[in-house]
């Protein structure tokens, strides 16, 4: 089969695209041809050599993808020949299949087409995990997210959301925000014309939020962001792994990383053993696609 190849650590412009033996089937696996694959951040990271994880040479990059199931492994009784699936791999993405533990394999609905899921295991369980389980978001709460139109943040909005809670938005520019809007944000800021602490107290009527989400933007931020919760204390980042995405509740500041739970840096009531567990489970890929369609639905 054809892969992209990184051979060495470096740009996207020394992946090569090579033959390579089809991988093979292995007991609690399947294998899916594979029709779309996700491209992220955490990909640039990986080849070069700046991801926590550091795979050996060469490798085959790719984190997310969705195709079709095309034959499953001894022990494998929920997935099938013919199935339309998405699945978060870690690596190996980029290729015509792929081989994967058919726990973190999912499938999607007739009305979702492949490129749609292929950008969907990452950036949704990232945000999907980082309130659930991080936030312990609740119904009726405020939640800003920061970098709200991009790929994390406005499956941030899309959860939150779903999750019920009050969403404030904050992107650079109208053309950013009317995305983040379409994904269901109630309350807008534009961080180019508007200061944000003053906005996020005007619309919470000096309450203050109760959920900080940052995508990318917590550098910029920071310092600012740690005045707005609805119940300030003195909060200290204990360190964001590079694809983590930073929480803040109520003065414990977090880092949500979905890629390897188990070695996620976080506040109080942290959960990294079960957390780790309940990805490995398929738990927030399973949580995101029942939060957003049952929004969508509504």
């Amino acid at each position: 089969m054809r892969a992209v190849l990184c051979k060495e650590f470096a740009g996207p412009e020394k992946l090569v695209l090579a033959d390579v033996p089809l991988p093979p089937l292995r007991d609690g696996t399947v294998r899916i041809v594979i029709h779309a694959a996700g491209v992220n951040f955490a990909d640039t990271l990986l080849i070069t050599g700046q991801y926590q994880d550091k795979p050996p040479l060469p490798f085959t990059p790719g984190m997310e993808v969705a195709g079709v199931v095309a034959e499953a492994g001894a022990g494998v009784t929920q997935l099938k020949r013919g199935d339309r699936v998405l699945a978060s791999v870690g690596r190996g993405g980029f290729a015509e299949e792929v081989v994967t533990e058919a726990d973190g394999v999912h499938r999607i609905p007739d009305s979702m087409d492949f490129v749609t899921a292929a950008g969907f295991p990452v950036a949704y369980s990232t945000s999907y995990g980082a309130f659930a389980w991080r936030g312990r978001l609740q119904p009726g709460e405020w939640v800003l997210v920061l970098g709200a139109s991009g790929g994390v943040g406005l499956t941030a909005v899309e959860i939150a959301k779903a999750m019920g809670a009050r969403v404030i938005a904050a992107a650079g520019g109208a053309d950013k925000l009317a995305v983040a809007a379409r994904a269901g944000a109630d309350h807008l800021i534009d961080y180019t014309r508007e200061q944000i602490r003053d906005r996020v107290k005007d619309i919470t009527d000096g309450r203050g939020v109760d959920v900080e989400h940052r995508a990318g933007e917590e550098h910029r931020h920071r310092r600012l962001l740690l005045g707005l919760l609805s119940a300030p204390q003195a909060a200290s980042h204990g360190g964001v792994l590079p694809a983590a995405v930073p929480l803040v509740r109520r003065g414990q500041a977090q880092a949500a990383c979905l890629a390897h739970p188990g070695l996620q840096r976080s506040g109080a009531g942290a959960r990294p053993a079960q957390d780790a567990q309940i990805h490995r489970q398929g738990g927030a890929h399973h949580g995101a696609v029942s939060a957003v369609a049952a929004a969508r639905q509504n």
